[in-house]
């Protein structure tokens, strides 16, 4: 466990630089460049730049300090949700502001949202890894006990250890990121099978449901009080089948589409067919 990742001395003003804070920015920092490099890649790309990154990155902070607060604080706490400093990110409320985000800034370039969610995306997991490691680092979302010789023990003054004491947990964080870079290079690897289909989104969403959905089995700091789920299980479920479902719609119009072509190019032009049949023995 590291909080504060390290710190300098600014001409005489103290600075620290927190793991979350330094591994969540570069995590959108690299995302955000690979995406747009992959699109200057195509024969034709879409008029997008690095300033996207810049939308995608505020929508995904308001989202997910707004989910956090709904779903651990208060109703009065609500004018308190764009108070980033004081902590609480939840990952799929910074999905739902984000993805908001990315449909406005599209939509002001004049970009279809499936096409370029299909380039972007590969890169969302590997963002995400990133960010749980830095999760890992500051020891929140931290695991359940476990006596795998692999546990991790946190500080006596560390919110784990308040919880726990010096039990060993689960590195769940570390289980999601090794996850996650598995997803990416799935992902990465098919990104020009479905190219402008939408269907690398709905891919995503299906392999993520299923990783969270696990990993929340050990989670440690959050209740399991929905039918022995936790709320993150839940909504992983939901994305399980509702992305699920989505994957497979998408695939089968995919391949009704080429076969409908593949049956178009087959037909004889009138050219074709008059010259046919001027190649036939007249009786």
């Amino acid at each position: 466990m590291r909080p504060t990742l390290f710190s300098v001395n600014l001409f005489g003003i103290p600075l620290e630089f927190h793991a979350y804070t330094v591994f969540l920015t570069t995590a959108f920092v690299l995302a955000t460049v690979l995406a747009v490099r992959d699109n200057y890649r195509r024969p034709q790309p879409y008029p997008v730049t690095t300033v996207g990154g810049i939308w995608v990155f505020v929508g995904a902070l308001i989202g997910a300090r707004l989910y956090w607060t709904l779903q651990y604080a208060s109703w009065r706490e609500i004018p308190r949700a764009l108070f980033f400093w004081e902590g609480g990110l939840v990952f799929y409320g910074g999905v739902i502001g984000g993805t908001l985000a990315a449909i406005a800034y599209l939509k002001y370039c004049g970009v279809p949202f499936r096409p370029m969610a299909d380039i972007a995306v590969p890169y969302v997991p590997l963002a995400h890894a990133l960010a749980r490691i830095g999760c890992f680092l500051n020891g929140c979302c931290y695991g359940a006990p476990t006596q795998m010789f692999f546990g991790v023990t946190y500080p006596p003054d560390s919110l784990p250890a308040e919880q726990y004491a010096s039990t060993p947990l689960h590195p769940v964080q570390l289980y999601e990121s090794a996850g996650l870079l598995i997803i990416f290079g799935l992902l990465y690897f098919l990104r020009h099978r479905w190219d402008g289909t939408g269907a690398t989104l709905w891919l995503y969403l299906t392999l993520y449901g299923v990783l969270r959905f696990f990993t929340e089995v050990v989670r440690g700091d959050v209740p399991h009080d929905l039918w022995g789920m936790t709320v993150s299980q839940v909504v992983a479920l939901g994305l399980f089948l509702g992305g699920g479902m989505a994957y497979m719609f998408t695939l089968r119009a995919q391949r009704h589409h080429v076969a409908g072509t593949f049956d178009a190019s087959r037909e004889i032009s009138p050219k074709d067919r008059t010259d046919s049949e001027m190649a036939m023995p007249r009786k």
